[in-house]
């Protein structure tokens, strides 16, 4: 098992509120085992206010044993802390509905906003009150229906500018335009899986390819042409 230090903010999210809120067990109580760090999907992080979850789930076990809401712990600011319960068996009392057991091994979780619950991963349960900084990484798949919506120029006062426009993405993934001429845009998508980047100052008459890549690793192109 891995310990990492860690920033005096995350320090003091990480013990805050430890004892309250306890969930009634069938098992005898244990130190949680706590996770702390960021959160990526399709390469871009997750901030505090995206309404984005991180969770932990044991396979015969009904509910998560642990989960936190991006942002709400402030001093935890973009980093998530996950506390995982745990509880020993050894009087022979049967499993929580929610505790982990050491031995067993929780999957990590991303809830998206809009329920999907992303593959972030593993963690062994090897040790009461355990404390690791993990950063960890999930993928929301393509739609399958990425495409570049336009790859327009227009000329304006005198100055030309191609906008590329990109629709039917995941919301959130990470997005890349290239131009034939080298110049290059990057970002994430909006919530409704769209972006929109404007390649100023193009020359008269310049055409060319925009090749735009997803995170997901879709890439579709484009030919354009400039007045």
């Amino acid at each position: 098992m891995r310990t990492t230090s860690f920033p005096a903010g995350v320090r003091a999210a990480l013990f805050a509120g430890a004892g309250l809120g306890l969930a009634a067990v069938a098992g005898i109580p244990e130190p949680p085992a706590t996770l702390h760090g960021r959160a990526f999907i399709n390469g871009v992080q997750v901030r505090a206010g995206d309404d984005v979850t991180i969770l932990a789930r044991v396979e015969g076990v009904r509910d998560p044993i642990g989960a936190y809401h991006m942002g709400d712990l402030a001093d935890a600011g973009d980093n998530y802390v996950l506390r995982m319960r745990l509880e020993s068996l050894a009087d022979g009392r049967p499993q929580s509905d929610d505790a982990g057991v050491i031995g067993q091994t929780a999957m990590l979780l991303i809830r998206t906003r809009d329920g999907a619950e992303l593959d972030a991963g593993t963690y062994p349960l090897t040790q009461p009150g355990a404390i690791e900084a993990r950063d960890l990484s999930a993928s929301s798949g393509c739609t399958g229906d990425e495409k570049i919506g336009a790859a327009k120029c227009v000329e304006k006062r005198g100055k030309i500018t191609l906008t590329v426009k990109l629709v039917r993405g995941m919301p959130g993934d990470a997005y890349q335009i290239d131009l034939t001429t080298g110049d290059t845009r990057s970002g994430a998508l909006n919530n409704r899986g769209k972006a929109k980047e404007k390649f100023k100052d193009r020359a008269p008459g310049e055409s060319g390819t925009a090749t735009a890549a997803w995170g997901c690793g879709a890439v579709k192109t484009k030919d354009y042409a400039c007045p």
